[in-house]
């Protein structure tokens, strides 16, 4: 398995660890406030080491996101998820910078015939911000719902992207 390295990240409020691999791949975003830490354990082989110089290009990256209000452009490396997750994410990857789209939408993009496993999907999904589960809304587009950094961080993702909900 390749090296995993991790450095923490925090802007007005919002902080996570990101960890990503030797290749400067991002593989999980946690919140500080989330178990994601023992997903991510569960792979064989997980025994992070703190920074390396690939993570200044990674944190250039969300500076540029929550300071310029640029869209992230960063690689990653999926290290789990079902068939039906990964066709989730990839639907998630797919919605545009200041867009949204409901669990819905979602299910019938990946032939799913139900929105409570897409939301089931969505809330495994590893790499919040990055596969931007955060633009993901209740039917009629104006509800947040959960997300896992909490509903407060959800919508100021969603405000940097220029969203405002009620």
């Amino acid at each position: 398995m390749k090296k995993i390295y991790y450095h923490d990240y925090s802007h007005e409020g919002i902080t996570f660890t990101y960890y990503y691999n030797e290749d400067g791949k991002v593989v999980l975003i946690q919140y500080h406030s989330s178990n994601k830490k023992d997903w991510l354990a569960k792979i064989e082989g997980f025994n992070p080491e703190k920074i390396n110089k690939k993570s200044l290009f990674i944190e250039g990256q969300f500076n540029d996101y929550f300071t310029h209000k640029k869209a992230l452009n960063l690689e990653y490396e999926l290290l789990g998820g079902t068939d039906l997750e990964r066709s989730v994410w990839q639907a998630l990857t797919e919605i545009q910078w200041g867009e949204t789209a409901s669990y819905l939408e979602i299910a019938q993009k990946v032939n799913c015939s139900s929105a409570r496993a897409v939301g089931n999907a969505v809330a495994k999904n590893p790499l919040s911000i990055v596969i931007p589960c955060h633009r993901v809304l209740h039917e009629g587009k104006n509800k947040v719902g959960k997300y896992g950094g909490g509903s407060e961080i959800k919508k100021a993702l969603l405000e940097v992207e220029g969203l405002v909900l009620p």
